[in-house]
């Protein structure tokens, strides 16, 4: 998105890289101009409309591919149809997510198990499965539409977001090994995923030098 833009080109500066600017719709899903960052977002109400606004991007994303073909496409996860848009054109995708492999360990248990729905009431225990430490939360620590089970935009994008690993080349995660990894494991190797840690991604927006 425009907005955007300037965050990146200093850091391609003296690099063979260049930026494929989209126009992001923000009118499209009620949103007022200037809004092209979940950053931005002030709202709940704001942040859902932003990620429904992310979803309408695949159109242009298509025609980026059709146009430059490349060799292969990294995407965020929450954009959700780039394997399916990347497939069209034979192009492999990596997804990246910027959390941590604790929390796509944990968010794909639930997504997958739903412990949360085995419990009689919001504030009673359930265990999260299939993780390498017993991790216990109750109804009220999960997002509204989860905790609920509701059909919702939010929980459609974010369920298709972990979904969308099924149909990719593998997983890139802004992590370490030193960090977590018992968890970096346990998404290989116990939910069966191809992944690598790339991270700390923070570092390279620091100056060490003086």
């Amino acid at each position: 998105a425009p907005l955007n833009a300037p965050k990146f080109t200093k850091s391609l500066n003296g690099t063979d890289a260049t930026l494929e600017i989209f126009t992001f719709p923000s009118n499209e899903v009620g949103l007022p101009l200037g809004i092209e960052n979940m950053e931005d977002c002030t709202s709940r109400e704001t942040a859902i409309n932003f990620m429904r606004g992310t979803q309408l991007l695949q159109g242009p994303l298509e025609q980026f591919l059709e146009k430059t073909r490349p060799d292969y496409l990294v995407a965020d996860a929450f954009f959700h149809f780039a394997p399916d848009s990347a497939a069209k054109f034979g192009v492999p995708v990596l997804v990246f997510h910027g959390t941590s492999f604790f929390a796509l360990c944990a968010d794909m248990c639930l997504l997958e198990h739903r412990p949360h729905m085995s419990v009689s009431s919001d504030d009673e225990y359930f265990v999260i499965p299939n993780l390498p430490h017993l991790i216990r939360l109750t109804r009220l620590q999960l997002p509204p539409e989860m905790r609920e089970n509701k059909d919702s935009d939010l929980l459609r994008i974010v369920e298709a977001g972990f979904l969308s690993v099924h149909k990719s080349y593998g997983t890139i995660v802004n992590s370490f090994y030193e960090l977590e990894g018992e968890y970096a494991d346990c998404y290989r190797k116990v939910l069966g995923r191809r992944a690598w840690h790339i991270g700390p991604l923070s570092l390279c927006n620091r100056d060490f030098e003086g």
